[in-house]
């Protein structure tokens, strides 16, 4: 029974210290069905935004997904102008220009110093707009594509030069280490204790889970009564603290998504025209 409460609380320390962190990277590939409908996918993905190493973590996810979607429409369009003649691919051209067109705009939010809930916000917007622009450029290629196009192209992919794709995953790889590095300090201090050999070791990559639950249990069994009340009541009054972020961001993030996806879209088509030196063909 001791153990079994020792490990209870040693979750909850984790999950108040280190929420969604140890997932070494969120998938963000899966597509919303309706532009401005916030999923539960969202909810789980903005919850680790309220710091800036999360903010990092999310938008470089963003920044990759649409990196690879960009790299597999060239090839896409390649192998259909090479195959198909008479195919008409403006339109599906258009949807991959405004897709890539997203990038310098994540990365510039990247750059910026803004509060926890604008990112989230402006993050399941513009994940929200490149899924629209990913469908459409899908559904626009589909009736060009037979089984040895799909063939030729999934073989152009895996010879595709991807040392741009190698470069943000690394960075994102680096960026989660800090992020669980930071959250692992706060939990410790949520305890009344530090270990900076446990939390450098997280930010090198060098640790297990089990080894970081069992540096918690550690200071937790080291405690007397009144210093593991008192964490308990810590543990509570942050974990209120979470519930009302949460809730604060997903509510912005309600009241500002359709404004928000119109503004980039017409971001995005200023861009390209700029790009373009006014040509709006």
């Amino acid at each position: 029974m001791k153990a079994i409460k020792i490990a209870g609380i040693i979750m909850m320390i984790l999950l108040i210290g280190l929420p969604f962190a140890f997932a070494d990277d969120a998938n963000t590939d899966k597509e919303d069905q309706n532009a401005v409908v916030i999923t539960p996918a969202d909810e789980n993905e903005v919850q680790i935004m309220k710091t800036p190493y999360g903010a990092e973590v999310r938008l470089l996810q963003l920044e990759r997904k649409i990196t690879l979607n960009v790299l597999r429409g060239e090839e896409v369009i390649r192998v259909i102008e090479k195959n198909h003649s008479d195919a008409n691919t403006k339109k599906a051209k258009e949807y991959l220009g405004e897709l890539e067109a997203l990038l310098p705009e994540i990365k510039q939010l990247l750059g910026e110093d803004i509060n926890a809930n604008e990112a989230a916000s402006k993050f399941v917007s513009y994940k929200a707009e490149a899924n629209s622009l990913i469908r459409s450029f899908r559904t626009e290629t589909r009736q060009y594509l037979d089984s040895n196009d799909r063939r030729e192209i999934q073989d152009a992919i895996k010879n595709l030069d991807k040392n741009e794709l190698k470069a943000l995953n690394e960075e994102i790889k680096n960026t989660i280490r800090n992020h669980n590095a930071e959250r692992a300090q706060k939990a410790f201090q949520i305890m009344g204790t530090e270990n900076e050999e446990i939390v450098e070791q997280i930010r090198d990559g060098n640790v297990t889970m089990k080894e970081i639950k069992d540096s918690f249990k550690e200071a937790y069994q080291g405690m007397t009564p009144e210093q593991k009340q008192e964490v308990g009541a810590k543990i509570k009054q942050e974990t209120a603290k979470k519930i009302i972020a949460s809730k604060e961001i997903i509510q912005q993030i309600r009241t500002e998504a359709r404004e928000q996806i119109q503004t980039i879209r017409e971001q995005v088509r200023n861009q390209i025209r700029e790009t373009r030196g006014g040509n709006t063909e």
